[in-house]
């Protein structure tokens, strides 16, 4: 239980940083929450998990093409997924 603690904070912590520099990107910060709520959740555990989400997010909302890039360049750089 410590360990997934841990990991919760680390990625609320994480978010916070993700979420200032979305805010001066003009990048979608609820497409950024969905993404790592999803995460925190065990819906998405690797990067493949990731490319079919925002793939799904595009083709719902063609206007997030942008964001989509941004948002997993930002959780790349990150580690949180393998």
């Amino acid at each position: 239980m410590l360990k997934s603690t841990n990991a919760s904070s680390y990625i609320s912590a994480l978010s916070i940083n993700m979420i200032h520099r979305c805010k001066r990107e003009k990048i979608s910060v609820l497409l950024l929450l969905n993404t790592i709520r999803l995460i925190d959740k065990g819906q998405i555990k690797k990067m493949e998990d990731l490319d079919n989400y925002l793939k799904d997010r595009i083709d719902s909302y063609p206007k997030y093409i942008l964001d989509t890039e941004k948002i997993k360049k930002m959780l790349e750089e990150s580690y949180i997924l393998s």
